[in-house]
C-alpha cells in the first residue's frame, strides 16, 4: 500500500508525461463529424503497450476507434470504469482562435486546443492514473477498465459498442473526467426521448 507522500511523489514524477500525453491528443484533429478519432486512439494503445499493458483496438469504421484496457483486479470488488470520449466539436473559424485549435501550446500553465478540456485532457488523466496504479502495482479490489470511445458527441457509437460487447458486464461505477466546473457530480443528467 502506499503512503499519501508516495502517492503524491509518484504522481509528480508523472506530471510532464500526463501533459505530453494530453498534448498529443490535443494535436490529432477529431471534430465530429465526421470524427476520425482512430489517430488518438493509436496514441493511448502504445502508451499503454509501452507499460505492458494489453489495450484493445475496437474498430468501428475507418478512421474510427475505440481503445479499451482492463486491469485485473482481485475479484473482491466489481469493476469500475474510467470513461472518456476522443471526439470534439468542431474548431469553427480557425481565424478567430488566437492559437490553432490543434496546436497543443500551453500557455500560462494551460493546455490550449480544440479538446484540451472536453475531453482529451480528461482522457490523458484516467489513462495515467491507471498507469500509475499498475505502476505502483497497487492491487485492486475489482478490475478497472480504461475506455477512451469514439461518437459521443454525435451518436454514442463507441459507448454503445462497449455495451453491446460485454466490457461494461460487471461494471458498477463509471468516473467521467468531462469538465464540469471542477465540481465532483454524482449522476447523469440522462435523456428522455418522447414520440
Amino acid at each position: 500500500m502506499l503512503t499519501a507522500g508516495e502517492a503524491r511523489r509518484l504522481v509528480e514524477q508523472a506530471r510532464s508525461e500526463l501533459v505530453d500525453l494530453a498534448k498529443a491528443l490535443v494535436k490529432v484533429p477529431t471534430p465530429n463529424p465526421p470524427g476520425q478519432e482512430e489517430q488518438a486512439a493509436l496514441i493511448l494503445k502504445a502508451k499503454f503497450e509501452a507499460e505492458g499493458l494489453k489495450p484493445e483496438l475496437i474498430q468501428e469504421s475507418e478512421d474510427r476507434a475505440n481503445i479499451v484496457v482492463r486491469l485485473p483486479g482481485a475479484g473482491k470488488a466489481p469493476a469500475l470504469l474510467y470513461d472518456g470520449h476522443l471526439d470534439t466539436v468542431g474548431p469553427g473559424d480557425e481565424s478567430e482562435w488566437t492559437d490553432p485549435p490543434y496546436s497543443g501550446s500551453i500557455k500560462n500553465g494551460r493546455l490550449l486546443g480544440r479538446g484540451a478540456s472536453d475531453m482529451k485532457g480528461g482522457v490523458a488523466a484516467e489513462a495515467m492514473a491507471a498507469i500509475l496504479a499498475y505502476r505502483a502495482g497497487i492491487e485492486l479490489a475489482g478490475d478497472l477498465i480504461i475506455a477512451s470511445t469514439c461518437g459521443e458527441e454525435t451518436d454514442n457509437l463507441g459507448a454503445y459498442t462497449l455495451r453491446n460487447s460485454g466490457w461494461l458486464n460487471g461494471v458498477a461505477g463509471i468516473v467521467i473526467a468531462e469538465p464540469s466546473s471542477n465540481e465532483l457530480l454524482i449522476a447523469e443528467k440522462g435523456a428522455l426521448w418522447v414520440e
